[in-house]
């Protein structure tokens, strides 16, 4: 098979982001660094604008919808768009 027939069955970067956030924050969005819920939107990365930024009150440290996951080192090293 063609790299291009692989691209229709693997999702793109976006979706699978999409997922996770809905999976990650389903429940509202707590702090990975202390637990905190007291968090606020920070804007989007720059280097791929579909991964939403945040900004813990309690602890001022921001974070992404990939950080403290499997999936962190991943969004360095995509691919596959």
């Amino acid at each position: 098979m063609s790299v291009e027939v692989y691209k229709l069955f693997i999702p793109k970067d976006e979706e699978c982001i999409e997922i996770i956030r809905k999976i990650r924050w389903g429940n509202g969005y707590i702090c990975p660094y202390c637990g905190s819920r007291d968090v606020i939107l920070k804007g989007k990365e720059g280097y791929k604008s579909y991964i939403q930024r945040y900004r813990c009150n309690s602890c001022k440290r921001h974070f992404n919808d990939l950080t403290g996951t499997i999936f962190y080192t991943f969004i360095y090293k995509s691919n596959w768009s």
